[in-house]
């Protein structure tokens, strides 16, 4: 071998050895890491494109620095956007994006799959992709999948483009910002030298929460032959939301024998709007799309209607016209859900995510979500409470929030009446009585379970899933969302819940335990989310058997944060011991900053939950 390669071979070598190092020493957990990526946005006006475009050159290199990582690297299209490049050493496929074993015509994804089985092994993947309009391009994460050494964002802007660039998220992390002028145009560059990829802890707020990244505000394009304007305010976002809206080509009539029939015997309004946003609910199949891939018009009704399926969109446009064929004042409803971080002070497509219904009662408006199954009229999802909406009102639009409702609406207690028979099992009743957001997901839960299932499935759940637990006798009523508490009944045998020891009985009262399981990890960095807000009860009451006398029962804790509250009490009078525990998460969340006190107050509750209640024999 001459000696040039070889040196050159060794150089190389020696270069591939200290980015692993340095990867290892960067990421330690991480099996897999972008060493580098590349990410640059040329913004132009193409001669055969009536559009400003977007080109997203994306060039990266990832390692593996524990042997044999699989990972998918993918890349999703659609009408408004194309992949122009994939240049990779593996085989590229192309299919069309699916949910739940429907496609969707105008949504694809290009990827490719990836095996690195030996540690320093290193793969190289560079794509560009079109945006055929800029206003869909709207926001880039400083972050990836994957822990990345150091990522660039760049953006190429003329001069004739008037675009904000606004950071979001990027304190505590390590991000430099520099601008330049190359070819006559503004290259504006972000550096994030060590950033961690996606957190993958459990109940994480939305991305846009918690992740640095760059929102793309375009305002104005003017070069001489064309004046495009963006969205500069609130008035011209609408203005493009109704303009999409006046475009569906709805035809109601195909709708009007079932609304007939919906509504012929309904007494009342409210009967009539409850029986339509009911059936919606009950017979439009939600199919949901990521952030960013679909489009912005509704499906007409009456193709949701006769396909029995759609977005958030087509299921709003559904439950629109059906109203109007009612006689009811019904409107859209544009809004993002609390997981988006923007909101219509920013006006972009980044700022809402979804659609619903609102229906106009006197001078207030009830809102209607046919993607939130088993949810009552008046009733709204902790997704969509609070958050600011725009209700289409002809030209203009009215501003306004979705009501919030108080974590007490949402109380769920299970209620148990015990005693101990002669085998040392625990034996008595249970029942279960929830409210609100409890109440929708145990019937969301019991509709989405077969048939022959079903039974089984509610006994599971009243035994908290304890195989030494039995629950028989159930009473279960219809699974009505109409219903004040949905109650179910039983009877419960627990078998595993007493030991004896000399003359000593020891008893566990508690087979559910509630947040006991909940520890978080210590390093953890993001808030805790919950999908609603909690007011969980359990209630025991226990008759001491004959023969058996009190020896000594645990103390009751009071734990108490800005974020939760935990109450356990014990109380004993004559031969019955009443035992509750009460939990509270007010907002559904807890902070960052309350995450150690949480684990604190997980801790005592395990501590609580293992000491037992005492008898001995008279």
């Amino acid at each position: 071998m001459p000696l040039v390669a070889s040196a050159q071979r060794n150089k190389k070598q020696k270069h591939s050895d200290n980015h692993l190092d340095k990867a290892i020493q960067a990421f330690p957990d991480d099996g897999l890491v972008l060493v580098s990526s590349s990410v640059k946005y040329n913004f132009e006006k193409e001669k055969s494109a009536d559009d400003l475009i977007a080109k997203e050159i994306r060039e990266e290199r990832f390692l593996s620095t524990q042997g044999e990582q699989n990972f998918t690297y993918a890349v999703h299209y659609d009408d408004y956007s194309e992949v122009d490049v994939f240049e990779t050493s593996a085989h590229v496929y192309d299919n069309y994006y699916q949910s739940d074993d429907i496609f969707h015509s105008d949504v694809r994804v290009k990827y490719a799959r990836y095996t690195l089985r030996q540690k320093g092994a290193s793969s190289k993947i560079k794509t560009e992709k079109r945006y055929k309009d800029l206003k869909y391009l709207t926001r880039v994460y400083l972050n990836a999948p994957q822990s990345c050494m150091q990522r660039t964002v760049a953006f190429v802007i003329p001069k004739e483009l008037e675009v904000d660039l606004v950071p979001v998220n990027f304190d505590n992390y390590d991000i430099t910002k520099t601008e330049k002028e190359e070819g006559g145009k503004l290259v504006v560059e972000y550096k994030a030298t060590n950033i961690e990829g996606f957190s993958k802890a459990s109940n994480l707020p939305g991305a846009t929460h918690i992740y640095p990244h760059i929102l793309i505000l375009p305002k104005r394009f003017n070069n001489k032959q064309d004046d495009e304007q963006f969205f500069s305010s609130l008035d011209a976002l609408y203005a493009w939301y109704h303009q999409l809206v006046k475009g569906v080509d709805n035809d109601p009539e195909k709708l009007k024998e079932m609304v007939n029939t919906l509504t012929a015997e309904a007494a009342t309004d409210e009967d009539k709007i409850k029986n339509i946003f009911y059936w919606v609910q009950d017979n439009i199949r939600y199919i949901a799309f990521e952030d960013g891939i679909a489009g912005y018009q509704p499906q007409n009704c009456q193709t949701v209607f006769f396909n029995r399926y759609g977005d958030c969109k087509g299921m709003a446009n559904l439950t629109k016209e059906m109203l109007l064929l009612a006689g009811f004042d019904a409107r859209l409803v544009w809004l993002g859900t609390k997981s988006v971080a923007t909101d219509y002070s920013t006006p972009c497509l980044a700022s809402d995510n979804h659609m619903i219904c609102a229906v106009k009662q006197g001078e207030e408006f009830v809102y209607l979500d046919g993607t939130e199954k088993h949810t009552a009229l008046g009733d709204y999802a902790e997704r969509i409470q609070n958050q600011e909406v725009l209700i289409e009102d002809g030209d203009k639009f009215i501003r306004a929030r979705i009501p919030v409702q108080e974590h007490t609406k949402n109380r769920s207690n299970m209620e148990l009446s015990l005693t101990m028979n002669e085998a040392n099992e625990l034996v008595g009743t249970v029942v279960m009585e929830d409210d609100g957001e409890a109440m929708s997901r145990v019937m969301y839960l019991y509709a989405r379970t077969p048939t022959d299932k079903k039974e089984e499935s509610l006994k599971r759940y009243l035994s908290s899933g304890d195989k030494f637990t039995t629950v028989k006798d159930l009473n279960v009523p219809t699974m009505d969302r109409a219903l004040e508490h949905l109650r179910i009944e039983g009877t419960i045998t627990m078998k595993n819940k007493v030991s004896t020891f000399d003359e000593e009985t020891y008893v566990y009262l508690d087979p559910y335990q509630m947040f006991g399981g909940y520890d978080l990890e210590e390093d953890r960095k993001f808030p805790l989310w919950l999908s609603y807000k909690h007011d969980d009860w359990v209630t025991i009451n226990f008759t001491i058997p004959e023969g058996y006398e009190l020896s000594s029962m645990p103390e009751g804790v009071h734990l108490k944060n800005d974020d939760f509250q935990f109450d356990i009490v014990y109380k004993k009078e004559d031969q019955k011991i009443s035992y509750s525990v009460h939990a509270q998460l007010p907002r559904g969340e807890v902070a960052a900053q309350n995450i150690e006190a949480w684990n604190k107050a997980v801790k005592t509750l395990k501590e609580v939950y293992e000491e037992p209640i005492v008898l001995q024999k008279k």
